[in-house]
């Protein structure tokens, strides 16, 4: 049992250390999924999530490309398309910012 609790990476909540008691906040994270197109490159469709997500979100952590995906015309791509998820931390309610 001792050797399981040293390998917990965070004490408890709650959990007290050389007298101290230590108080842990877990941050809340979202993830939604974007869909973009881009008549350039998969590139410009990626930053088209990010300034879209923008637009409304804050607190944007990162985004993960989930799948790639082209148009084709004849024998050329004629859009790019990408299907990202987009991580975003969210807002505690009641605490006054500073």
């Amino acid at each position: 049992m001792a050797l399981r609790a040293s390998l917990r990476p965070y004490p408890r909540c709650g959990a007290k250390r050389k007298g101290k008691e230590i108080k842990l906040m877990p941050k809340i994270v979202k993830v939604i999924e974007i869909l973009s197109e881009s008549p350039k490159s998969w590139e410009e469709a990626s930053q088209n999530v990010v300034a879209e997500a923008s637009k409304t979100l804050r607190n944007i952590r990162s985004v993960y490309i989930k799948e790639f995906s082209a148009s084709v015309d004849g024998k050329k791509i004629t859009s790019y398309r990408v299907n990202a998820k987009v991580t975003f931390e969210m807002e505690r309610g009641g605490q006054e910012k500073r």
